[in-house]
């Protein structure tokens, strides 16, 4: 009973303090609210938009039923997942966060998994996608492409490693995959995938700017007194993008760099793992010691990070020269957008029945 009192008073004294900081400092809060509304017009929106409708169609059209049956024994082997989440853990990879766990949840209420194989995939394959850690974290950060690839595989490999941590004692056996019980449309499951991944992005775009203004009154308030590298860890905690710029604005040493951009991909941050909270909890989904599971792929990542920092040469992880462009300007959303329309063309021509030889 005194817990629960004490609870409900420090929530009571957390939001009156909030809303007191939000008109005194009116001017900071609505700043953060415009920069963390332009991060998701610019970057999210672009880069995740894209890959939510192509990730969605997959399932509509049963891709990842596909990919099962290749990564089966892999997934079953090293994560601990059925065979019916081998393609989730691929499309997280891809799609990037929250992806990875929006797929597990429409598995599960599909019937395809478990409760507990829904929560432990939607843990595991909640992954960042390569549009991020290229994009932003390599090109941005760092000036080089190849640094961001670096990032991409050091994540995998933490990913990998955490689903080998966290595997069940007893996983499910068997690769079988049941059979799809009614066709889809290629114009209602488009509908359905648009107005799904428009939900998502929205949803990831609110959090984004809750947790930016939050930010920033973390700096107003103890900015000052921290050193570069004590900002830019709290401020990666709280969201990727903002730990991005604050490493930047630091001026830490590349190595440093390096290993906390790491780590704050593993983690994801609070920001991911609150949208990715929001999306699974409407499946009925709870899993539990996410946060704590997503900091030990953190620590994992960092590990690595620092490991290949102590190995590989300095020149090897950061090259001098800047190749950047193709991130730069909406080319990179572009062509992702490009490629994302080719591939709905092609399901719909091959679910139709229209995918014959000899035809354009």
């Amino acid at each position: 009973m005194l817990q629960t009192r004490l609870r409900i008073a420090f929530r009571t004294i957390a939001l009156c303090a909030a809303a007191a900081l939000c008109v005194l400092f009116h001017e900071t809060a609505a700043g953060a609210v415009s920069d963390g509304l332009r991060l998701g017009m610019e970057v999210i929106i672009p880069s995740l938009f894209p890959f939510l409708v192509c990730t969605n169609l997959m399932m509509q059209f049963g891709l990842t039923v596909r990919l099962a049956a290749w990564l089966g024994p892999l997934s079953a082997g090293l994560l601990g997942l059925p065979a019916e989440a081998g393609g989730v853990f691929i499309l997280g990879l891809l799609g990037g966060y929250p992806s990875g766990a929006q797929q597990a949840a429409a598995l599960f209420r599909q019937g395809r998994l478990t409760k507990q194989e829904a929560e432990h995939a939607a843990v595991v394959c909640n992954n960042s996608g390569p549009a991020f850690l290229m994009g932003v974290m390599g090109a941005r950060l760092f000036g080089s492409v190849r640094t961001g690839v670096i990032l991409y595989g050091i994540h995998i490999l933490s990913a990998i490693c955490l689903g080998l941590l966290l595997r069940p004692v007893n996983p499910r056996s068997g690769t079988a995959v049941p059979p799809r019980t009614a066709e889809v449309s290629f114009a209602a499951a488009f509908t359905q995938s648009v107005r799904h991944a428009s939900v998502c992005c929205m949803t990831i775009c609110m959090y984004v700017t809750v947790f930016s203004a939050a930010g920033a009154f973390m700096d107003l308030l103890a900015g000052r007194l921290l050193p570069p590298a004590v900002r830019a860890l709290l401020r990666g905690m709280m969201e990727l993008s903002a730990g991005a710029a604050a490493l930047q604005a630091g001026a830490l040493p590349r190595g440093i760099s390096f290993c906390m951009a790491s780590f704050f991909a593993g983690f994801g941050g609070l920001c991911v793992q609150a949208q990715s909270q929001a999306i699974v909890s409407d499946a009925g989904l709870q899993p539990q010691g996410a946060t704590a599971k997503k900091l030990l792929q953190g620590a994992v990542s960092f590990i690595l990070a620092l490991a290949a920092v102590r190995l590989f040469p300095e020149h090897i992880l950061f090259p001098d020269s800047v190749p950047a462009a193709l991130f730069s300007g909406g080319v990179y959303q572009k062509l992702m957008l490009l490629i994302c329309t080719i591939l709905c063309l092609y399901f719909r021509k091959l679910w139709t029945g229209y995918f014959l030889p000899k035809r354009v």
